[in-house]
C-alpha cells in the first residue's frame, strides 16, 4: 500500500510539473517562489552529475528570471526559467547522466516517505509536512523538456540505457540470490 501511495504522489507531481510548463508564463513568479527549494535541489543534482562525469561546469543559475526560450518549432518565446547549469561535457557519454540527474531525487523522496513517521511524532502536522516534503522532492525530480533534449543529444544515451539494463539483469539474477542466501 505504501508503494502505491508513493507512486501516486510521483504521478501527481509529474502532472503538475507538466501543467506548470504550460501555465508558467503569467504565473511564473508564483511557481518560482513556491518551488525555489526544489529548483535548488534539481540544479544541484545536475551539477553533481556534471562533476561525477568529470565534465566542467561553467555556470549555475538558481535565480528565477524571464528568458527567451527556443520552442520545439524553432520559435522564440519569453517565459520563466527557474534555473540552469551550463557545462562543457568531457564526452558524449556525459549528456545522459547530467540531463537525467534529477531522477536521483526519487531516492531521498522514498527514504523520507518510508521513514518520516519514525523520525517524527505522528500528528496531522507531521503527516501534512511529510506529503509536502515528498511532493517537493518528487516535483523536483522530474527532468524539464530541456533536460530531455540534452540527455538524448548524440548517441551516448544508448550506452547508458545498455548499462542500466545490464545492471538490472545482474541484480535480478545474481544479487537477489546472494541476498536470499545471506538472509537465511
Amino acid at each position: 500500500m505504501a508503494i502505491a501511495n508513493f507512486v501516486g504522489l510521483f504521478f501527481i507531481s509529474a502532472y503538475t510539473k507538466l501543467r506548470n510548463f504550460v501555465v508558467a508564463g503569467e504565473n511564473g513568479v508564483m511557481v518560482a517562489v513556491i518551488f525555489f527549494f526544489g529548483t535548488i535541489l534539481h540544479e544541484i543534482s545536475h551539477l553533481l552529475m556534471v562533476w561525477a562525469t568529470l565534465s566542467r561546469a561553467t555556470s549555475i543559475d538558481l535565480v528565477p528570471r524571464m528568458a527567451d526560450v527556443k520552442t520545439d518549432f524553432g520559435l522564440i518565446e519569453r517565459r520563466w526559467t527557474l534555473g540552469g547549469v551550463t557545462y562543457i561535457p568531457r564526452s558524449k557519454l556525459a549528456y545522459f547522466p547530467a540531463g537525467m540527474a534529477p531522477l536521483l531525487l526519487i531516492v531521498p523522496a522514498f527514504i523520507v516517505y518510508s521513514n518520516w513517521l519514525t523520525w517524527f511524532e505522528v500528528s496531522w502536522v507531521s503527516i501534512v509536512s511529510l506529503y509536502v516534503v515528498v511532493y517537493l522532492l518528487l516535483f523536483s525530480s522530474i527532468p524539464s523538456p530541456s533536460d530531455f533534449r540534452i540527455a538524448f543529444e548524440g548517441n551516448g544515451w544508448a550506452v547508458w540505457i545498455l548499462i542500466i539494463a545490464v545492471t538490472a539483469a545482474i541484480y535480478n539474477f545474481h544479487i537477489k540470490e546472494l541476498i536470499d542466501v545471506i538472509s537465511i
